[in-house]
């Protein structure tokens, strides 16, 4: 039959049979045996040669080639001797120790140094236009930290690298080894390189300096482990069908009317070589659809399948699809993915005042850009003025069509901030060597940069109302450049000349303590750094505020997703941007929540979770005002926000124990006549109702609940007792009692201290019930007088409240007024220890921070009734004394309480603490 094309000689059963397969449609996999992994089929007479045997295998490095020669080295392999930190004294051989199949592995041994191997360039031939799959496998010993790699290359004809064709595998370390000791290694090649006519590989073991960039800049020493040792074994080149998977949506995020549709296409399939697993989790790694499927088509032409997935909660969702070849997995492609909730505020108000930075090259090209804006629910983002390399993606102002990008974007009610950022490469030139920021460049002759200055105003400054002068970067700098106000005064003078009353803004670090006079505008953009806490954010921007810094902007850091969990991170990055919120920034900034990757065929932009947490919190809080901050209960506060009336709160659970089973805290509020619960990712659940009262359910994670009584719960927030700390005595202390209303129109009603509830045994207070009538703001001042028994504990209290109000209708509200019982003048510390297996060691720090001497009786109550004292006798003002106690055998009361504390020789005033033995 040479030189005829060989025919399809299969029987027709067979072909019939194929036939009926492929007309079944895919279905979840519910039950379904997953693919067993390669790992799972091996025994270890069995190489990854002979198993792959038949299947689209380019070329497989088993190692071994002890019968075909006695050389050290495996063939045709050379080292890399050309680079920096790759030592000649450093080898490879092949080795029997460990292997994953057969009975040999290749053996890299850097001796402290990094250690590279390279294939022959002209060995191993391809096919031009196909793509290929490299996959591998190491284990690593007394690597700590170094890290292995392959990498692959094509070459040309001549055996020269193709520029671009190079890809390196995901670095491994130790602790990237699989149950059965070996870390997988995988590299996808695109085939899009038309002078391709071999292919060659690489095996590495990289020291700390070689592939740790991070710790280039930030120190130079590195760690180097001197002894590690790295086998590869299994390394196998597969000509693979081009398979890519994606969505319909620009950055794979789909609105709330929208299904979520993935794509499968596929180039070259043209038999039933490949079966296909696709698996959707969501982002807690749960499993929300399954499907698997026979790779199928016809050589030379693209199919296309479509996945159209299931109704699924707004949320981030991870995609895999994974290829296997005889029931081996040979390649995988993962995506990622949001689903979004539908927006419920205000057109007019949703989203205002909440921005993003697009200055990065990250933001790929213009409609992913603009649709994820869109869909941010921003309402402002930051463009460059200029960019160093003007072809990259994205929107600059000195591009041709940005006339119809600015207005694209407007039509949608998003602004643009245009920021001075990077400084293009024909005025670099004429900078000297050792100036390099842009304000090296303006604080140059202006006749360097103010045509091209000039240029961009004359189009814009009328379109764009807010200019910012200097780079983000510059709020990352360790001390402040005084060049910016000179700077911002001779852009000013550019502005006026086309258009008055331009705001100009300049970049600050929240940690510089500049004022408006050295700055040169009141207007800034404030970096707030993640090493800041969230609740203290409200204290910066006041602080800035007293320095006459009264318009800021606030760009919100989120914390390191390399450094902190997932949860962490989330619920961290909502309390800031609420936080920001209550200490009135203008607007909160945001760098661009979604982020790129390489994928097989082009670089995936994809969106991430702060994406759908910034969406939410624009929604709900775009316009809204702060109102107050309240205790819903004992380690529950709680945001108030006002939106034209409607309110909104965001409250979370700080005491949540996490080692319980069941750690939500569920308390009752009235909060108005239709709540709703609102998670971070924008998912809407009405709250339960019953006497008027809200049940609500809190963890860790903060919640948004809307459909708020602002009036209503802004009279809570007022609530108070005052002085907040009542001091630990069994005498009569004076107290006052305070709230405002807060509606527009006089109330009037009565409030009754619960005192009948068991916790509040043996407290007087006087009077219990006290009337009102109010008028619009004003606030009732009720003395009270507060006497407790002598046994009350120190420590976090409160009292509950019952009032009955007219207002606009009757309300019936239970309040809880928090304040706290200690010991004025002491500060007093208390810590346990085990001393052997049964006994405890307790110790008591007391200081005297009053101006008056102090003497004091210690006490340790057991729970058979003994009692330990130490006196402390005449403790003078600013002095500190440490009381000591023993319990032997303490394990017989493990579950029982001591009491603990200070008592006054004069007979008044005493401080009792309770803790269980555990």
């Amino acid at each position: 039959m040479s030189g005829k094309k060989r025919r399809n000689c299969l029987p027709k059963n067979i072909l019939l049979l194929i036939s009926a397969l492929l007309s079944v449609p895919a279905v979840p996999l519910a039950g379904q045996i997953r693919p067993p992994a390669d790992n799972q089929l091996k025994t270890p007479q069995q190489t990854t040669q002979a198993l792959l045997a038949g299947q689209r295998v380019m070329h497989t490095f088993d190692f071994e080639e002890r019968e075909l020669h006695d050389e050290i080295l495996p063939m045709y392999w050379t080292k890399v001797t050309t680079r920096e930190g790759f030592p000649h004294y450093a080898k490879g051989k092949l080795d029997s120790a460990h292997h994953r199949s057969g009975q040999y592995s290749f053996l890299l041994i850097p001796d402290g140094g990094s250690l590279g191997y390279e294939y022959h360039a002209r060995r191993i031939p391809v096919k031009s236009g196909s793509d290929f799959q490299i996959t591998g496998f190491v284990h690593l010993e007394n690597a700590s930290s170094c890290r292995a790699q392959i990498s692959c290359n094509l070459t040309d004809r001549a055996g020269n690298l193709i520029e671009k064709s190079r890809h390196n595998s995901r670095l491994v370390g130790i602790q990237d080894h699989s149950p059965d000791d070996w870390a997988r290694l995988e590299i996808y090649v695109p085939g899009n390189f038309p002078d391709a006519r071999f292919l060659t590989i690489s095996v590495w073991l990289l020291q700390e300096e070689q592939w740790n960039q991070d710790a280039l800049i930030a120190s130079p020493i590195f760690r180097r482990d001197v002894k590690a040792l790295a086998w590869f074994d299994d390394i196998t080149i597969f000509q693979m069908p081009r398979v890519t998977l994606r969505s319909n949506r620009p950055g794979n995020v789909f609105d709330a009317s929208e299904p979520a549709i993935l794509q499968v296409e596929m180039q070259g399939v043209a038999s039933l070589d490949y079966q296909a697993l696709i698996t959707v989790q969501n982002a807690a790694r749960q499993l929300i659809h399954q499907e698997q499927w026979l790779l199928t088509g016809i050589e030379g032409e693209t199919t296309l399948k479509k996945i159209e997935l299931p109704p699924m909660p707004a949320g981030l969702y991870h995609v895999r699809l994974e290829i296997f070849a005889a029931d081996t997995l040979i390649s995988d492609r993962q995506l990622t993915f949001a689903q979004l909730a539908p927006l419920s505020g205000p057109s007019s108000t949703s989203g205002t005042d909440f921005g993003i930075l697009a200055l990065d090259s990250d933001i790929k090209e213009w409609n992913t850009l603009y649709e994820l804006t869109r869909l941010s629910n921003a309402k402002l983002i930051k463009l460059p003025v200029w960019r160093r390399r003007p072809e990259l993606p994205g929107a600059i102002f000195t591009e041709s069509d940005f006339d119809e990008k600015l207005f694209q974007l407007q039509k949608n009610n998003v602004q643009v901030m245009a920021t001075f950022s990077e400084i293009p490469d024909n005025l670099a030139l004429k900078m000297q060597a050792d100036q390099r920021s842009l304000l090296d460049l303006l604080n140059l002759d202006p006749e360097i940069w103010q045509p091209q200055v000039a240029y961009v105003l004359a189009q814009y400054a009328l379109q764009v109302p807010y200019w910012q002068i200097g780079p983000e970067s510059n709020a990352l700098e360790q001390t402040w450049d005084p060049r910016i106000r000179p700077i911002i005064e001779n852009m000013r003078v550019e502005f006026q000349k086309l258009v008055s009353n331009t705001l100009l803004a300049a970049p600050l670090n929240c940690m510089f303590q500049v004022t408006k006079a050295q700055i040169g505008t009141p207007r800034v953009t404030l970096y707030i750094s993640s090493t800041i806490a969230p609740q203290q954010i409200p204290y910066y921007l006041d602080d800035c505020r007293r320095r006459d810094l009264n318009s800021i902007w606030a760009t919100i850091e989120p914390l390191d997703q390399r450094l902190y969990h997932r949860e962490h991170r989330i619920i961290d990055f909502a309390k800031r941007v609420a936080f920001a919120k209550k200490g009135h920034a203008e607007t909160v900034f945001i760098n661009h929540p979604w982020q790129t990757r390489p994928g097989n065929v082009r670089q995936l932009v994809e969106p991430t979770e702060l994406f759908l947490v910034f969406r939410t919190l624009a929604d709900h809080l775009g316009a809204a005002r702060f109102v107050a901050q309240l205790n819903l209960a004992d380690g529950i506060p709680a945001l108030l926000f006002d939106r034209a009336g409607a309110g909104c709160l965001i409250t979370w659970n700080e005491n949540f124990p996490p080692q319980q089973d069941d750690p939500s805290h569920q308390i009752e509020l009235f909060v108005g006549e239709n709540p709703v619960r609102v998670d971070l990712f924008g998912n809407r659940t009405p709250l339960p109702v019953r006497n008027g009262l809200a049940r609500l359910q809190l963890d860790q994670w903060p919640v948004i609940i809307t459909g708020v009584n602002t009036a209503l719960a802004h009279l809570r927030a007022s609530l108070r007792l005052e002085p907040e700390v009542l001091d630990a005595s069994f005498l009569r202390q004076a107290a006052q009692l305070k709230f405002t209303n807060p509606f527009k129109m006089s109330v009037s009603g009565r409030l009754r201290l619960l005192l009948n509830l068991p916790q509040y045994q043996n407290w007087v207070v006087d009077p219990p019930f006290i009337n009102f009538t109010l008028r619009p703001g004003e606030t009732l001042v009720q003395n009270l007088s507060i006497k407790f028994p002598r046994n009350e504990l120190a420590g976090k209290k409160q009292l509950e409240a019952l009032i009955n109000l007219d207002a606009d209708r009757s309300y019936q509200i239970v309040h809880s007024i928090p304040f706290e019982i200690r010991l004025a003048g002491v500060d007093l510390h208390i810590f346990t220890r085990r001393a052997g297996q049964r006994d405890l060691f307790i110790q008591q720090v007391v200081t005297n921070v009053s101006d008056y001497e102090m003497t004091w009786y210690s006490f340790l109550d057991l729970p058979d009734g003994d009692r330990q004292e130490r006196i402390i006798s005449h403790l003078q003002p600013g002095a500190t004394v440490t009381k000591s106690y023993l319990i032997p055998n303490a394990a017989q009361w493990i579950g029982k309480y001591l009491r603990i504390g200070l008592d006054d020789p004069g007979g008044t005033r005493r401080y009792n603490y309770l803790f269980e033995i555990k």
